[in-house]
């Protein structure tokens, strides 16, 4: 994959590069406050960035706040919370409204009392979204608060129209409708660029993989199903390809 993913790179005149965040261009850390980028990350993002062929995009289901304070101010696109929130380079945020928010007290209900029931899990909420951690809990003890969970969520995701997102150690709720491949066709005009190149690691970023065309370089990290073309095994390995790229 490197060599013919680095030659079409180099003869490509307009680029669109869409990264997730968590698992893909940095490690997971126990506590999502945690995993703030490097000087590295932050490096070969300015760098890919200050090419001016490139469009380079973040597409993850992190707050949009988070993303501000980390990597605002780079002239970088920013694609948040699944496709809730996007911001262009010195713009303001533009977070989709109308979306109703009345199933967000039962949904806080259930997730509270999983976070009460499965020591080591918390919640944490974005604009349109609610999220059940789990990484730093007990692994037999969170499978039953998980599997409890989403049985719980069935009645209330078919009443509210939600969409049950089931993460790396994450549960996350959302309206239907929203997702990171709408999201990009929403934003960008992806037929427009003659080199396309996205990496994710979850389930959400299967929604990006399908909605890119069959000639993008399409990549997971880590394992799982995917509909991806090719796979690399962790963030090392995506920081590594990136840097060859900008040589």
């Amino acid at each position: 994959m490197g060599g013919l993913l680095k030659d079409a790179y180099d003869s490509a005149g307009r680029r669109l590069l869409l990264f997730d965040y968590d698992g893909v261009l940095r490690e997971f850390e126990l506590r999502p406050e945690s995993a703030m980028p490097t000087a590295e990350i932050r490096d070969l993002l300015a760098s890919l960035a200050a090419d001016s062929k490139n469009t380079v995009v973040i597409v993850s289901g992190r707050d949009h706040q988070t993303l501000q304070d980390w990597l605002g101010d780079l002239p970088l696109y920013f694609i948040a919370e699944h496709g809730v929130a996007y911001r262009a380079p010195s713009e303001d945020w533009q977070v989709t409204e109308g979306l109703s928010t009345a199933w967000q007290k039962p949904v806080g209900a259930l997730m509270n009392r999983a976070v009460a029931a499965v020591p080591g899990s918390f919640l944490e909420s974005k604009s349109n979204s609610l999220a059940w951690h789990y990484r730093t809990a007990q692994a037999d003890v969170a499978s039953e608060g998980l599997r409890e969970l989403q049985n719980s969520f069935v009645g209330l995701a078919e009443q509210h129209d939600l969409r049950v997102l089931d993460g790396n150690k994450v549960v996350e709720v959302q309206p239907r409708g929203i997702d990171k491949g709408a999201s990009v066709d929403s934003w960008f005009d992806v037929g427009s660029y003659d080199f396309v190149l996205a990496m994710g690691d979850d389930v959400t970023d299967e929604d990006l993989f399908r909605a890119l065309p069959s000639a993008a370089f399409t990549i997971k990290v880590g394992s799982g199903q995917t509909e991806a073309s090719e796979r690399l095994p962790d963030p090392v390995a995506v920081r590594t390809l990136l840097g060859k790229l900008i040589q």
